[in-house]
């Protein structure tokens, strides 16, 4: 699970153990393809309600800047 959380003036990003696996294969194939990666709610990010009443992030762009 891949969840995207607006906290106040920041993101809570949470993670449970294959989500974590997940996210580093995302990241591990952007850095390698030099691309950036969409994450969706419904594919990659988890659609589930907050717990806590935090709006639910549904879209999120991974960018690879080799600088």
């Amino acid at each position: 699970m891949i969840k995207f959380e607006i906290e106040n003036h920041g993101v809570d990003i949470l993670l449970d153990n294959d989500g974590i696996e997940e996210l580093m294969k995302y990241l591990q194939f952007i850095k390698t393809n030099d691309e950036s990666i969409h994450l969706t709610a419904g594919n990659e990010l988890s659609e589930d309600p907050s717990q806590n009443g935090k709006n639910i992030v549904k879209h999120v762009k991974i960018v690879y800047t080799n600088m």
